[in-house]
């Protein structure tokens, strides 16, 4: 978007504790905002996720890990798409409202595919199994506010 800038920025809190901080300047306001502070500690909300929809998250519960992926939402000012790895496993994926201060955690565990900015969706990668055994990729489409739209298809290979 034109009236805003994004910045990433790592932070050495320790030996072991890496963190990273997301900023966001406001080109027409001549401000900058702090969108995030990455929190590796923070406990992933996979058991308040219903339906298949995300969730709230505190601000200061955002466990983006390495920050892989940081990216202004185009069709939504302000607000901002973040995720990484905390755990060398898991990509988790968040939307963050940077005046607001608040955050969605997407029921996503393999990251970002595609963000549509024409139908306003963020298109989100997860392994599930299959009854028989084995590990496969599925890919949902999620509104900026967390809810699943329903669709959803096999990742392809």
């Amino acid at each position: 978007d034109g009236d805003y800038a994004l910045y990433v920025n790592e932070d050495v809190a320790g030996p072991e504790n890496l963190q990273y901080s997301v900023w966001l300047y406001d080109k027409s306001a001549r401000e900058v905002i702090p969108v995030v502070t990455t929190n590796d500690a923070a406990e992933p909300r996979w058991s308040q996720m219903t339906e298949g929809n995300g969730v709230p998250v505190d601000i200061v519960m955002v466990a983006a890990g390495d920050c892989s992926m940081c990216y202004l939402v185009p069709w939504a000012p302000g607000k901002v798409f973040v995720e990484g790895c905390p755990d060398g496993r898991n990509v988790w994926s968040y939307v963050i409202d940077a005046k607001g201060q608040t955050a969605i955690q997407f029921p996503s565990n393999e990251g970002l595919e595609l963000m549509d900015s024409e139908k306003h969706v963020f298109n989100l990668v997860s392994y599930a199994y299959r009854p028989e055994g084995g590990r496969y990729s599925v890919v949902r489409s999620y509104m900026i506010d967390g809810r699943f739209t329903g669709a959803e298809r096999e990742a392809e290979e």
